[in-house]
């Protein structure tokens, strides 16, 4: 999120400051809008990040209450494996995620490519 509002002009916030904005305003009507790309971008990696969080679930959760990834390491088993649940289960939990970047790639692809180049 540092280069993007790094790269954000000076001459613009200078400007609402002139206009009469004050700081607050300045950031919240300028500096936060012209960044959505980069928060749509950090938006997405921290829910995916925190979506797909095994290990720390699997430490703290117990039997009665589990995160879902932790619930499909359920379907593992000594003797077996439900492939098929397993299946199922990825596909549920992928769901909620997909559309979600779909509708935001424009935004993704902006955020991860707009903090690459210095000037």
């Amino acid at each position: 999120m540092w280069m993007f509002f790094s790269q954000l002009p000076e001459s613009i916030l200078e400007a609402s400051w002139i206009d009469g904005a004050s700081v607050y305003r300045g950031f919240f009507s300028i500096a936060i809008p012209l960044s959505i790309p980069g928060i749509i971008t950090s938006a997405i990696l921290s829910f995916s990040a925190a979506w797909n969080d095994f290990f720390f679930a699997l430490i703290l959760t117990r039997s009665n209450s589990s995160t879902a990834p932790v619930a499909v390491s359920n379907f593992v088993t000594y003797s077996s494996t439900n492939w098929t649940g397993i299946a199922s289960a990825a596909i549920i939990l992928a769901l909620p995620t997909i559309p979600m970047i779909f509708l935001m790639q424009k935004y993704l692809v902006q955020g991860i490519t707009g903090g690459a180049v210095k000037e």
